[in-house]
């Protein structure tokens, strides 16, 4: 029971790690000497189970050669590690998905100056992990990756999205109500930047106290969020494809195997994390509240939830088994570590916290003075991260060496 009770704790810090974007939940697995029961872990999901279990059920449960094949394929799995592992890592998850959007929405540019500093700091972690072996083919690599990746990306992360045209029912309705009510992967801030200029003359009116030009100037999102809508106004707020995050569930569980690679800031890169975190927080809370009988089930969020496990789900049995083949692959795992790298250097603008704007496409910028708290304030935080990124990874070397690709092989030829 006690060692349970460790593996809990330990996927509890795993799961505080992987809902910060730059914090990697596999160096905390490193950290705390569980990163290869974890990956082994993974490596023994299958579904082989499945046939005997179908043939033993059409027997009406008489054969037993198949119930005995059905348990033996079932016990190959380490089912009780991983589920005592994920039961830390969903409570973590639930305590930190009501810290994190409250956060982004009230102080955009500082939290962006703090995952900037994660991020920044653990794109050393991918390119130490390959080796010594650094020739001008993986550099050349390196660089490709991360000049891909920021034309691609730009300043702004921009989602897959569909456009609904939304009429708002209840007056008084906040501007963050909306937000979270419609799934928006647009903070309350952006969707106010986006809204056509007779819709924000209309909250405008509603709201005689906002003063626009002076809190679209302002480092901090409360004066949004808190915007009253008129009842009857119609606006455009923008929702995730499905397709999208079914895949961007794939893409970002595929990160906890990589030491360095925050899962987090996956979703960042492609938009989906204020809108995921935020979906869950409603998805929670609303079910919460249906138990209670005081509101009905919140269906679409929960929906959005599924998909995005079932994402995840894929990519656990799917693509991590392709992305551990090319880690252990001996021709294939240093220019896949270099593409991993890159890949963070590149999408580094997306996280810069001066922009000339909350808009979509807004652009990249220097700090105009560093004189006043809400300029330096980032800074500090970039310094922060950086060195909180530096610490967990020096850690890490030391309870266990990060498993770079010679270890890797090594390992399996010991195997």
């Amino acid at each position: 029971m006690l060692q349970r009770i460790l593996i809990a704790i330990k996927g509890a810090l795993m799961g505080l790690a992987d809902m910060v974007p730059g914090v990697s939940g596999g160096t905390v697995a490193l950290v705390v000497g569980i990163y290869r029961p974890f990956v082994d872990a993974l490596r023994s999901l299958h579904l082989a189970w499945v046939p005997p279990l179908a043939a033993w059920l059409a027997s009406g449960m008489r054969k037993t050669d198949a119930r005995h094949r059905f348990t033996a394929s079932w016990r190959s799995m380490h089912l009780g590690f991983l589920l005592t592992l994920g039961l830390g890592m969903a409570a973590a998850v639930v305590v930190m998905v009501n810290v994190i959007p409250p956060l982004m929405q009230a102080y955009p540019q500082a939290m962006r100056g703090l995952f900037f500093g994660l991020v920044a700091a653990s794109v050393v972690v991918p390119w130490r992990m390959i080796g010594k072996e650094r020739g001008p083919r993986l550099v050349a690599v390196f660089v490709v990756a991360a000049l891909a990746t920021y034309l691609l990306l730009g300043a702004q992360a921009s989602p897959w999205v569909e456009r609904e045209r939304v009429v708002v029912e209840a007056d008084g309705t906040s501007l963050a109500e909306l937000a979270r009510e419609q799934r928006s992967t647009a903070t309350p801030r952006e969707l106010y930047a986006g809204f056509d200029p007779a819709v924000r003359e209309a909250i405008r009116e509603a709201n005689p106290a906002f003063d626009e030009a002076r809190e679209s100037n302002a480092e901090v999102g409360d004066a949004f969020d808190r915007l009253h809508l008129p009842a009857g106004l119609a606006v455009e707020v923008p929702r995730p494809a499905l397709w999208y995050v079914l895949i961007c569930g794939a893409i970002a569980i595929c990160a906890m195997l990589l030491p360095g690679v925050s899962g987090s800031f996956i979703l960042v890169m492609f938009g989906m994390y204020y809108v995921m975190a935020n979906t869950l927080r409603t998805t929670l809370h609303g079910t919460l509240d249906w138990v209670r009988g005081a509101a009905p089930l919140p269906f679409e969020h929960g929906l959005l939830v599924a998909v995005f496990l079932c994402g995840a789900l894929a990519g656990l049995l799917g693509a991590a088994r392709l992305l551990s083949w090319l880690l252990h692959h001996a021709t294939l795992s240093r220019p896949t570590l270099a593409v991993l790298a890159g890949l963070m250097l590149g999408s580094l603008g997306v996280l810069w916290p001066y922009k000339d704007g909350p808009q979509v496409d807004a652009r990249n910028v220097l700090p105009r003075t560093l004189e006043e708290p809400a300029t330096w304030l980032p800074l500090l935080l970039m310094l922060l991260g950086a060195a909180l990124v530096a610490l967990l990874h020096w850690f890490g070397t030391r309870v266990a060496p990060t498993p770079g690709p010679a270890h890797r092989q090594e390992s399996e030829s010991e195997r």
